[in-house]
C-alpha cells in the first residue's frame, strides 16, 4: 500500500465492509504475526525525528513528496483464500481530498471518501452512511496528502518503543498518536530506512478490529518510493492489494463530489 495516501487505512475499512458482508464460514483464520522483541541494539535508540527524517530522505526526500499535489492510482485488490480479486482505484488532492473505490466479484463496488468537510462510506451490504467519531478520524487522516512528511503539528506524541522483528526483518517500532486521538505503530527497517509495515485497531460498526498491514515491493512513481504491494491480516481475513500505476496532477475536482445518496444524508443532518 502507497503510504503516500494512507492506502493502509483505507484498505483496513474497506475490508471490514468486505467482511461484514461475507459469510462467517467464508473466512480464513487469521495468521497475525506479532513483533518480536530483537536483540538488544548495541547503540542507544535513535529519536522518533531521526527515524522519520531517515524514512523521509530514503523514499525520495521533502521536496519530492511536495512536488504533487494530486495523484490517480490504480492496482488491484484480493481477498486471497477466497480468490476474490478485482479493481483498485484511488484518487487523492492536497491538502485532504479523498475518493477510493474497490471492486469485488460477489460484493459490489466498495467506496469511501472525504472532501474536506464530509467523512463518507458506500458498500452494498450496509448502504449509505456519513462517518463520525473516530471512523472519521481515521479517514481524516488517510486524507492527509502530505503524511509521509509526519509533520509535528498533526500528532500530539510521537515514541520510539524499541528495536523488534516485524516480519522477519529488524526494525525500529514507532507509536504515533494524532492530535485527535487516533494510534497506530509502525516499522521502519534498519538497514533500509524504509516502512515494513504498521499495526493499528481500525475502528468500524463492528467495533475496533486489529490489523496488521506489510509493505513491500518499492518503486519510483513521481520521485518517490512508493511500496506497490500491501499485504493485510484482519478479522480472518488476508489481503494484498497490488498497485500498478500512479499518475500525477492535475485532478478533476468533480472526483471528490458527495455521490447523490451521500449528498442527501448530509442535507438531512443539516
Amino acid at each position: 500500500m502507497t503510504k503516500s495516501v494512507n492506502v493502509r487505512l483505507l484498505v483496513a475499512a474497506v475490508l471490514t465492509a468486505v467482511a461484514a458482508a461475507m459469510p462467517a464460514g467464508l473466512r480464513a483464520q487469521a495468521a497475525a504475526t506479532a513483533a518480536k522483541p530483537a536483540t538488544a541494539p548495541a547503540a542507544p535508540l535513535p529519536a522518533a525525528e531521526e527515524i522519520l527524517k531517515r524514512y523521509r530522505t530514503a523514499i525520495g526526500g521533502e521536496a519530492a513528496i511536495k512536488k504533487h499535489t494530486s495523484r490517480v492510482i490504480a492496482g488491484s485488490f484480493e481477498i486471497i483464500a477466497q480468490k476474490m480479486k478485482g479493481n483498485l482505484t484511488i484518487t487523492a488532492a492536497a491538502p485532504d481530498r479523498l475518493h477510493l473505490t474497490i471492486s469485488l466479484p460477489a460484493v459490489g463496488d466498495l467506496e469511501r471518501g472525504y472532501d474536506g468537510h464530509i467523512g463518507w462510506s458506500l458498500d452494498q451490504s450496509i448502504g449509505p452512511r456519513l462517518l463520525e467519531g473516530k471512523e472519521l478520524d481515521e479517514l481524516k487522516h488517510s486524507a492527509d496528502f502530505y503524511d509521509d512528511l509526519h509533520d509535528p503539528k498533526s500528532y500530539s506524541s510521537v515514541t520510539v518503543v524499541g528495536q523488534n522483528v516485524f516480519e522477519g526483518a529488524e526494525c525500529y517500532e514507532v507509536k504515533l498518536v494524532r492530535t485527535t486521538g487516533f494510534e497506530y505503530t509502525e516499522f521502519f527497517n534498519l538497514k533500509t530506512g524504509l516502512l515494513a509495515g504498521m499495526k493499528m485497531n481500525a475502528t468500524s460498526q463492528m467495533g475496533a478490529i486489529p490489523v496488521v498491514q506489510v509493505v513491500s515491493e518499492y518503486k519510483n512513481f513521481g520521485g518517490v518510493l512508493t511500496p506497490t504491494v500491501t499485504r493485510q491480516r484482519m478479522m480472518g481475513l488476508e489481503s494484498e492489494m497490488t498497485i500498478s500505476s500512479i499518475t500525477f496532477d492535475p485532478v478533476d475536482p468533480k472526483a471528490f463530489d458527495l455521490p447523490p445518496a451521500i449528498a442527501a444524508l448530509a442535507k438531512q443532518q443539516k
